[in-house]
C-alpha cells in the first residue's frame, strides 16, 4: 500500500453503453420454386431462397430436399437430395438449388417438394420452427416405350436360296427406354407382316 497525502482522488470513469447480446442466427425458408410437374424416375430440381433473421452469421450448413404427401415436411418424407449452403450473414439471404431423382414407386398426383433447412441442426438458432418450406408438384408415371419401324431398306431383288440383308431403322416415341430386344426379318406375299410369313 501507498501512504498518500490525499486518498479522495484515486478514482476515475468514462461512460460506456451496454447493449443486449446479439441474438443467435435464425434461418428460415423464404421460398421454394420447383417445376409444376415431374415424372417418376427423373430429377426434380428446385430453387430455394434462405434468409437469416438473426444478428449472428449462420456458418455453413446442410439442407434436405424431400417429397411429401402433405405440407408437413419432416424426416418421414422421401429424401431426394442433400444440398449445402454457405454462411449467411446477419439479415442476409442466400439462393441455392436442390436436385434429386423422384423414386419410381412414388404415387401419382399432387405431392409437396419440401426443403428442410439446417437439417443437421448444426446452427444454433433463436427459432427452429421456421426451417421448412414447400412447393406443390404434380407427379406422373412415364409413358411406356413405343417401338416403331421407321424404315426398312432391302435390295430390290434377291435370288432364291440367297441371303437377304436389310437395313432397318427403329424408333421409340414412348417415355421409357426399351432395354434390349429381338427383331425378326420375314418374307411376305403382301404388306401385312405377321407370324404366318416366312421367317
Amino acid at each position: 500500500s501507498v501512504s498518500e497525502s490525499s486518498e479522495s482522488n484515486n478514482t476515475g470513469y468514462d461512460n460506456v453503453s451496454v447493449g443486449q447480446p446479439a441474438t443467435p442466427a435464425d434461418i428460415s425458408v423464404a421460398s421454394v420454386a420447383c417445376p409444376s410437374s415431374v415424372v417418376t424416375g427423373s430429377a426434380l430440381s428446385c430453387s430455394v431462397t434462405l434468409t437469416n433473421g438473426g444478428q449472428t452469421a449462420t456458418g455453413s450448413f446442410t439442407n434436405q430436399l424431400r417429397l411429401s404427401s402433405n405440407t408437413t415436411i419432416d424426416s418421414s418424407d422421401a429424401l431426394l437430395a442433400s444440398c449445402s449452403s454457405g454462411s449467411i450473414a446477419a439479415g442476409g439471404s442466400s439462393s441455392i438449388t436442390c436436385s434429386g431423382p423422384v423414386p419410381s414407386g412414388t404415387p401419382t398426383g399432387t405431392r409437396y417438394a419440401g426443403v428442410v433447412a439446417d437439417s443437421g441442426s448444426s446452427v444454433s438458432e433463436s427459432n427452429e420452427n421456421n426451417n421448412t418450406g414447400y412447393d406443390p408438384v404434380s407427379v406422373s408415371q412415364p409413358t411406356p416405350a413405343d417401338i416403331a419401324v421407321s424404315s426398312v431398306s432391302c435390295p430390290p431383288s434377291v435370288g432364291s436360296g440367297a441371303s437377304l440383308s436389310c437395313s432397318v431403322t427403329l424408333s421409340n416415341s414412348g417415355g421409357t427406354a426399351t432395354g434390349g430386344f429381338a427383331n425378326q426379318l420375314r418374307l411376305s406375299l403382301d404388306t401385312t407382316i405377321n407370324t404366318g410369313d416366312t421367317l
